[in-house]
């Protein structure tokens, strides 16, 4: 388990983690979270987040829109440092699959749910788990969503 210090709101948040948890206690950590008013940019924010990480940066998102898929998939070619935030909670039976495997077993990915599993919820991606799973994102890296756009 994996804690995130909310003191200011007298909040305590216990969240679950399988991969390397060394990553959430890195100093270097930038969030990938794409929005449709800035799609015309992508390029430019992907390249930003692929520089980063490629200069010791851990990046930190949901992987929710296909941009933010996109660009996980080029950091897992490159083995590259990764926190992914799940839209759900871990089955007792749950285990990486595919690259996120490959990338767990090389200590470059950590992925982590506030969620507690529950086999009702059929993984629906609401708005409101959305929004939920963007400000964790906010908060373990923070860092704006804006960062990129003040290279």
């Amino acid at each position: 388990d994996f804690s995130i210090d909310t003191s200011q709101s007298g909040i305590s948040l216990a969240i679950d983690c399988i991969g390397n948890k060394d990553l959430l206690y890195a100093d270097e950590k930038v969030s990938l979270i794409c929005h449709r008013a800035d799609e015309a940019f992508f390029a430019r924010q992907a390249q930003s987040v692929l520089d980063a990480a490629r200069h010791g940066c851990v990046v930190v998102s949901a992987f929710i829109s296909s941009k933010e898929r996109e660009v996980k998939r080029l950091l897992m070619q490159e083995s590259l440092p990764v926190i992914e935030v799940m839209n759900d909670g871990f089955s007792p039976q749950y285990h990486p699959y595919g690259t996120s495997y490959d990338a767990c077993v090389a200590g470059k990915l950590v992925q982590l749910s506030p969620w507690a599993f529950s086999p009702q919820s059929g993984n629906k991606l609401t708005r409101e788990v959305c929004l939920v799973t963007n400000e964790l994102v906010r908060v373990i890296s923070k860092t704006p969503d804006d960062w990129w756009k003040r290279d």
